[in-house]
């Protein structure tokens, strides 16, 4: 499923659409994934895992760090939008969903296999993109 933010006047600003994995180490995975009306990602969250906590969870878990260049710099990406960042969830940012391979987005050492379902959940998100964009786009659709 995908679900439409609009702006005041009505126009859909931003979209997000869920898909899942059964390829988790721990079993189904899923993700919520961020677009652009063009067809940019913009941020991945996992919703839901059954991941190994301390290596599935590097590629699946979002946890509020600081450190003094933190707080310093202005928050970009993820921190932007009000998400902890994640190392491997962000390297998906700026991806163009039309066209997007997962294979490209390198994985986390010993999270090998968390790592491939995340990427097969937002590949997933993406295809459904790429194959609906019209209709999603459609600005009579229902929300």
């Amino acid at each position: 499923p995908f679900y439409r933010a609009r702006d005041a006047e009505g126009k859909i600003v931003r979209l997000a659409g869920e898909a899942a994995s059964s390829q988790g180490f721990g079993g189904d995975l899923k993700v919520m994934v961020s677009l652009a009306p063009e067809g940019t990602l913009l941020n991945v969250l996992v919703t839901e895992h059954k991941e190994t906590p301390g290596l599935g969870t590097n590629a699946t878990d979002r946890k509020l760090t600081r450190s003094l260049w933190s707080l310093c710099a202005g928050g970009t990406g993820a921190e932007a939008a009000g998400l902890p960042p994640n190392g491997y969830l962000d390297r998906f940012a700026g991806q163009a969903a039309v066209g997007f391979e997962a294979s490209r987005i390198d994985g986390i050492s010993g999270a090998t296999i968390s790592s491939r379902a995340v990427g097969d959940a937002v590949q997933r998100v993406c295809d459904a993109f790429s194959r609906n964009q019209a209709a999603l786009l459609n600005e009579r659709s229902a929300s």
